[in-house]
């Protein structure tokens, strides 16, 4: 239909073609190869807790997400998930709660996992850290978190990190988080 109208469709449609198929060879060939999890829990009101490594070459920070692939799942289906886990920390951890099919699949997984049906969650690939909070928390002495739901993930990552700049190190070895 567009051909019909103008004659710079077919190139704007070429080049949305090969930006759009360039974005998909850069998330699979920076994350190449998937990770395995380092820690899976089926967690009350159907919500699955994931732990997997950090990349050495990203830096992380507080209210940020990531694009997560299980392949043995659904290999072309990236899905955004905010990381729970705090900057300091030594690997990320997404909340994920089961509200769609693939969601769902993989609460199935996690709970076939605990049950000792499979010996390992799926793998996982990694795109991003993207985004951030855009208020700079750190600088009041007191704040207010607001979250609901598994919208909460992006408090508790902060909470993370106000908990590892405030807390002596004496006392996060007596309280771990």
């Amino acid at each position: 239909f567009g051909v019909k109208h103008t004659d710079t469709f077919i190139v704007y449609t070429i080049i949305s073609a090969v930006l759009y198929a360039t974005d998909i060879l850069m998330r699979y060939s920076l994350d190449l190869f998937p990770k395995n999890a380092y820690a899976v829990d089926v967690l009350p009101g159907e919500v699955i807790r994931v732990r997997f490594p950090k990349s050495k070459w990203k830096s992380y920070s507080s209210g940020q997400y990531v694009f997560l692939n299980f392949p043995s799942v659904a290999l072309g289906e990236w899905h955004p998930f905010t990381l729970s886990s705090g900057p300091h920390q030594d690997y990320l951890e997404v909340h994920i709660k089961a509200l769609g099919d693939f969601t769902r699949q993989l609460l199935n997984e996690g709970g076939k996992l605990a049950n000792g049906q499979i010996p390992n969650f799926p793998k996982i690939r990694v795109d991003g850290p993207y985004g951030r909070i855009s208020y700079d928390y750190r600088r009041h002495q007191n704040i207010c978190l607001f979250g609901g739901g598994v919208g909460v993930t992006p408090m508790i990552s902060v909470l993370k990190e106000i908990y590892h700049i405030d807390v002596s190190p004496e006392q996060r070895r007596r309280h771990p988080v």
